[in-house]
């Protein structure tokens, strides 16, 4: 074997190497962001970049066929197939949600963002679209949520509607239309 085999072997090597670290790091954030305490912002952050991470496969399958490395092209499909099977359901069309659609959560009520009455307002007039988030984290996610509002088309996404008053429990729906929550609503005052 020449010197330059030598390098070229090395360097195939350490290319490989790289793309199989690489693609094992990206399916694990892919599979653990979700246990990253959101301390600093780390694990929000790593909520909203975690999916964008699919977009490293083209590169990492770019770095195993310059090794010439089947393990690493194997290695590299992994994120794809994460992806996947986490976030590809979202884009395929459901019997109650029509076209495949993304959406994109923000949060940013933070201390440090400079005017959060009006991302409070902007978060209100998009209703529709956080609702339908909510609503998506539990039937795509298992997601258990809890709403607080006084908004009865709101509430009417829920699976289950508590009133409260003075602490206590005065109404249970399960399953509302906006409807039984005006009508439980009116015979609560009442009470």
């Amino acid at each position: 074997m020449t010197t330059t085999q030598g390098r070229v072997g090395a360097r195939r090597r350490l290319l490989s190497g790289a793309a199989v670290v690489a693609g094992l790091l990206a399916a694990a954030v892919m599979v653990g962001h979700g246990l990253v305490p959101n301390v600093h912002g780390l694990g929000s952050a790593l909520d909203t970049v975690a999916p964008l991470l699919v977009l490293a496969v083209p590169l990492l399958l770019v770095l195993a066929g310059a090794a010439r490395s089947r393990p690493a092209a194997l290695v590299a499909v992994v994120p794809l197939v994460l992806w996947a099977a986490i976030w590809g359901r979202s884009l395929l069309p459901g019997p109650d949600r029509g076209a495949p659609q993304l959406r994109v959560a923000s949060q940013n009520l933070r201390a440090d963002n400079p005017d959060p009455a009006a991302t409070a307002r902007a978060a209100a007039a998009a209703g529709a679209d956080v609702l339908s988030l909510l609503r998506d984290a539990v039937d795509l996610d298992g997601q258990t949520t809890v709403m607080v509002t006084h908004d009865s088309r709101a509430a009417a996404i829920a699976d289950r509607v508590l009133f409260l008053a003075d602490g206590r429990i005065v109404a249970d729906l399960d399953r509302p239309t906006e409807e039984s929550i005006l009508a439980a609503l009116k015979d609560a005052a009442r009470a």
